[in-house]
């Protein structure tokens, strides 16, 4: 496989046990799993390493999933622990609906509800060139969906995840270069665990979410698996 794969798994009539019952056995450990407070956010966790985990079984993939321990992002390991250079994940998930990547590149991927609005902290995430820029882009997205600034967190939280930082150094120094259709480019001057040559951003919007893929320029188009 030379591109990027991705999968939506709407966990929303899923009990919880179901989910851990069929992840449970594609983590490192379950010593890995966090302390939460209530069973929404353990569905979240446990829905985010299903739709994961259909992606490796669906590419015949004996890898387990284990948090780095210096950054926290999430890496495919061998089930002695050893990491894999070959191959990069990405998880992000709502209270009902999860999307993972898996790619041979470093990849990052998020999922907002298209209500969600940012307008309150656009202007802490995006310098004042970079909304200029959106501003005066004309790609067709933008104008379907009534939180268009959405577009910019989406895009900066999947920029953030591919390249291992994820929200830990902020977001405004992930560098959307917007113009008037997708693909769009993205630059960051932050070293980061994950390296990415060209990095690019490509959208989607399915039924009532935006999802947001942040990979190597040649695997950018979204392919669902």
């Amino acid at each position: 496989m030379n591109e990027t794969q991705s999968t939506i798994f709407d966990f929303s009539k899923k009990s919880l046990a179901e989910l851990r019952d069929a992840s449970s056995g594609y983590l490192i450990s379950e010593k890995t799993v966090p302390v939460f407070k209530n069973e929404k956010v353990y569905r979240s966790f446990w829905g985010g390493r299903c739709a994961l985990a259909h992606l490796l079984k669906q590419n015949n993939l004996t890898l387990r999933i284990s948090p780095n321990e210096c950054h926290g992002f999430l890496e495919l390991v061998s089930k002695e622990g050893v990491c894999s250079s070959n191959w990069f994940c990405s998880i992000s998930h709502t209270d009902s609906i999860a999307v993972a990547a898996l790619s041979p590149q470093p990849v990052g991927i998020d999922i907002e509800p298209l209500e969600r609005s940012v307008d309150k902290v656009v202007s802490r995430i995006a310098s004042a060139t970079e909304l200029k820029e959106f501003q005066q882009s004309l790609f067709p997205m933008k104008k379907t969906i009534s939180n268009p600034h959405l577009l910019i967190w989406t895009g900066k939280e999947a920029f953030s995840k591919a390249v291992g930082l994820g929200m830990k150094k902020g977001l405004e120094d992930f560098r959307i270069h917007w113009a008037n259709e997708l693909p769009f480019k993205g630059s960051t001057e932050f070293k980061s665990p994950h390296f990415l040559r060209e990095p690019t951003l490509n959208f989607i919007i399915h039924n009532e979410f935006l999802i947001g893929l942040c990979c190597e320029k040649d695997s950018s188009s979204f392919y669902f698996g």
